[in-house]
C-alpha cells in the first residue's frame, strides 16, 4: 500500500492515532462484475457514525460516493463501475469521531 499522509489518512498497516480501531472503520469492498459494494462495520449513532463513502479510480476519478446520516441502520453503499473502470480503486470511509480510512482495491 502507498504512503499517505501520517494524521490525515488512516489505513489498516498506519491506523496512526487510532490504534485498534481499524476493524470498525476501514471499509469493506466487494466486487461483483461492475458492481462495487462498500461497507464499514460501524455503529450508527447521532454521537458516533460514518458520514461517507467515496471510491476514487487510479487515474482521479471519482467513482462514486455516499453521504450518510446517524439515522442509517448500516453504512452500506452501492456503485455501478463504468464498464472503462480498470487497474486500482481507493476506498474510503469517513467517520465523524475517527477520521479518514482508506483501502486499495485492485480491479
Amino acid at each position: 500500500m502507498s504512503n499517505y499522509p501520517s494524521g490525515i489518512i488512516f489505513t489498516e498497516d498506519n491506523p496512526g492515532k487510532w490504534e485498534g480501531k481499524a476493524t470498525g472503520h476501514l471499509p469493506s469492498v466487494t466486487v461483483d462484475g461492475g458492481k462495487v459494494t462498500v461497507k464499514t462495520d460501524h455503529v450508527m449513532t447521532k454521537a458516533h457514525f460514518i458520514v461517507r463513502h467515496t471510491i476514487v479510480s487510479a487515474d482521479g476519478v471519482m467513482v462514486g460516493d455516499k453521504t450518510f446520516s446517524p439515522d442509517d441502520a448500516d453504512a452500506v453503499s452501492e456503485f455501478e463501475l463504468p464498464s472503462d473502470t480498470s487497474g486500482k480503486l481507493y476506498v474510503t470511509s469517513f467517520c465523524n469521531q475517527h477520521d479518514l480510512w482508506l483501502v486499495e482495491v485492485e480491479l
